[in-house]
């Protein structure tokens, strides 16, 4: 099951060192635990509330598509398989189709011999943007998920959070402080 709901991810910082990478990902991690009920009451406000529905359709409506399916285990000795090829992933449509996002996102993680492996599909208006935009973007996207990896590599990633915290009240600064003094 999905729950479909806008989400705006800010960071603090704009540079990409190892510091940052770091402080960017918790704060990304904090915006996204901070979505009350993980956004599954979105659609009900969006749609079926009449006292709120009508103020949100109002509302300008998110341009990207972001659809993470989750990780499918290696299926062994099995009769069948789903492979990341494959359109029941993507869940393909008529390309006469209207799109109702200017750019879509569908990822799977796919276990192989190898490891686990992320694929994204990429879906785009044509008359927004190239094929060239799409693969910039993706070329940034590959570079940024490979910071993320090196980062949590490190022997210093990682660190607690404030929503790790359920039985205190501390922020970011004063969990990093008290990490430092016990050397974690």
């Amino acid at each position: 099951f999905t729950s479909i709901h806008p989400v705006r991810l800010e960071t603090s910082t704009s540079d990409r060192t190892d510091g940052s990478v770091g402080t960017a990902l918790k704060e990304v991690k904090e915006q996204l635990r901070a979505i009350p009920d993980n956004g599954i009451g979105y659609s009900i406000l969006r749609h079926l509330n009449p006292h709120t529905a009508r103020r949100m359709a109002a509302l300008s409506q998110p341009q990207i598509a972001f659809n993470y399916l989750g990780a499918i285990p290696a299926q062994q000795d099995a009769d069948w398989a789903v492979t990341t090829e494959s359109d029941a992933i993507e869940g393909a449509g008529d390309e006469r189709m209207p799109l109702r996002r200017a750019l879509r996102f569908t990822a799977v993680t796919c276990d192989h011999a190898a490891g686990p492996q992320l694929t994204i599909t990429c879906t785009w208006a044509a008359e927004l943007l190239t094929e060239q935009d799409i693969r910039e973007l993706g070329d940034a996207w590959v570079t940024a998920l490979a910071t993320l990896a090196k980062h949590a590599q490190e022997p210093n990633a990682g660190g607690r959070t404030p929503s790790d915290l359920t039985l205190v009240s501390l922020n970011q600064s004063e969990i990093d402080d008290i990490a430092q003094q016990l050397g974690l």
